[in-house]
């Protein structure tokens, strides 16, 4: 009898520990630096994973270290002084930020205009910017789709719209949507500078078959500014 409760006794806490491995896979420990142009430490820079803020400050030595899920995005770091920066995450444990010397200060009003903090604005299909600065926070147009616009899929330059097309006729093939600038169709965007986007709109389903064949897997319409 002894030796059995003492495997039932060891077989519960293989269970307890098994079942607190499996709770924490998945969870990753992002840490790092974050500096100006000069190499000096900032201090108070917040930290967003995938443009919800986390918990996580810089200290005065611009270090900071954030828990969170392995299935992320983008990370941005934002100053009040410096404005926004963000990159592309792909599995680094340590990313660490350089703010520019042309880096703009940036309000959190402005950083709630461009999504952030603020998933219930991302859910629409169009994302405005005018008015709102910092966004040469992005390194490129594809960097700032997938930080601001809910529904898409982006890997490197290719952009798929999430619930576009439900047939899998066509698989295999290119899912790549429209891209419509200013009112005329484009099929390169790479060159669109962020900050010079005034907004983004995300068409799908049946208002896409405006554009006949070539919407068929949906449309970004980008207008830019002035």
């Amino acid at each position: 009898m002894k030796s059995l409760y003492l495997i039932i006794v060891l077989a519960f806490f293989s269970f307890i520990g098994n079942s607190q491995t499996k709770s924490d896979t998945g969870k990753i420990t992002l840490t790092g630096t974050i500096t100006d142009f000069n190499k000096k430490p900032i201090k108070g820079v917040y930290i967003y994973i995938d443009s919800i803020k986390t918990n996580a400050r810089t200290n005065k030595d611009g270090f900071y270290k954030v828990k969170t899920k392995g299935n992320i995005n983008i990370i941005t770091a934002y100053s009040i002084d410096h404005g926004i920066l963000s990159v592309s995450y792909s599995g680094e444990k340590r990313v660490s930020f350089v703010f520019s010397d042309d880096s703009q200060p940036l309000d959190e009003a402005d950083l709630i205009e461009l999504g952030f903090g603020n998933p219930i604005k991302k859910r629409s299909g169009k994302v405005d910017f005018e008015g709102v600065r910092g966004l040469n926070g992005f390194n490129n147009i594809y960097q700032l789709i997938e930080g601001t616009v809910a529904g898409v899929t982006v890997t490197g330059q290719s952009i798929s719209i999430r619930g576009a097309v439900t047939s899998t006729t066509n698989q295999g093939n290119s899912t790549e949507p429209m891209f419509i600038v200013n009112g005329l169709p484009l099929l390169d965007v790479s060159s669109i500078v962020p900050s010079n986007v005034k907004s983004i709109e995300v068409i799908k389903g049946p208002e896409a078959a405006y554009y006949g064949s070539r919407g068929v897997y949906g449309v970004i319409k980008i207008t830019l500014r002035d």
